[in-house]
């Protein structure tokens, strides 16, 4: 008797399977998130940094610095706040979602620095929601090890396309 119930157990699937709902929102927090960073990016460089910084000639550095530092900051501020948005969805592992999505995109306005603000503004947006779908599916995996293993090498991946 023992031996028949042994035998109808399932193992568990090794890939949660998200549902449409699910998606949309990660999509749309990844895309807001992309939209967000490039306005904040620009208010803190526009009314905090140059104001502040780039009165004398000894802040030099930092004021021609002021583009990068203006998107780190915010950059690492709207993640903050798209953690909070995707535990609010109840999705699956946000730190990681967001934490990866950031430091794959970290530094993507060195390339895109050179379009315009509508065409920056897109692909900022583009390219935050396509990285937050791709780890939201990566952190599908049931193993948290294989996930951050998988997120790892996909964050090295990615940063190794950008640098191409």
């Amino acid at each position: 008797m023992a031996n028949a119930q042994a035998a109808t157990v399932e193992k568990p699937p090794v890939y949660l399977p998200p549902d449409r709902s699910e998606i949309i929102r990660v999509a749309l927090v990844g895309a807001v998130t992309g939209a967000a960073t490039g306005l904040l990016a620009w208010l803190i460089g526009r009314y905090f940094i140059e104001p502040v910084f780039c009165r004398t000639a000894d802040s030099a550095g930092i004021c021609s610095a002021s583009g990068n530092i203006s998107f780190y900051v915010a950059t690492v501020t709207v993640a903050i706040l798209a953690v909070v948005a995707l535990a609010r969805f109840a999705i699956y592992r946000p730190l990681v979602v967001a934490a990866a999505a950031t430091a794959s995109l970290w530094g993507i306005n060195n390339y895109l620095g050179r379009l315009s603000w509508l065409e920056y503004g897109l692909w900022l947006t583009l390219l935050f929601g396509v990285g937050y779908l791709l780890f939201y599916w990566l952190m599908r995996l049931r193993s948290l090890g294989w996930s951050l293993a998988v997120a790892l090498l996909a964050v090295a991946l990615v940063r190794w396309l950008i640098l191409l």
